[in-house]
């Protein structure tokens, strides 16, 4: 059985950090700061994904503006056609769409509303516990033998 998005957020919980369009990026790192992640996702009305606020983002603004964020907002610097995917898509297939396209998180949508964000170590835990369970399983099997 192939672990799939749905797995991933069953085990790590669908509370979703999220921003409200307009709203300032040094609230969106505070945001970050105080939740220990790495990207929130900036919501519009009706709680629709307008993009995706992330460290990488961050450090662009820091460029950018010359170490003045003091009044940019998360719509001037978010990331706005992000991929999202689906519940039911396997782990095999969020590592290889994010290392395509070089992103270390994905927002995963069911029945048109976010159901959570996935990010790379969440797929890297999902993988090594996957080879832990593999590897005592074998090693069972040739102590049984």
């Amino acid at each position: 059985m192939k672990t799939t998005a749905k797995d991933i957020l069953n085990k790590k919980g669908t509370e979703l950090i999220s921003i409200k369009e307009g709203s300032s990026l040094l609230d969106a790192v505070k945001l970050m700061r105080a939740h220990k992640i790495g990207a929130v996702l900036v919501l519009g009305k009706k709680d629709s994904i307008e993009g995706i606020i992330t460290e990488r983002d961050v450090l662009s603004a820091v460029d950018k503006y010359n170490g003045n964020i003091n009044n940019v907002s998360v719509d001037d610097v978010m990331t706005k056609n992000i991929i999202v995917a689906v519940p039911d898509d396997d782990i095999q297939y969020l590592m290889g769409i994010m290392t395509k396209n070089r992103i270390r998180h994905i927002p995963i949508v069911g029945k048109e509303r976010v159901t959570g964000l996935v990010s790379i170590r969440d797929l890297i835990a999902t993988k090594m516990e996957d080879c832990e369970l593999e590897n005592r399983l074998l090693s069972d099997y040739m102590k049984s033998g």
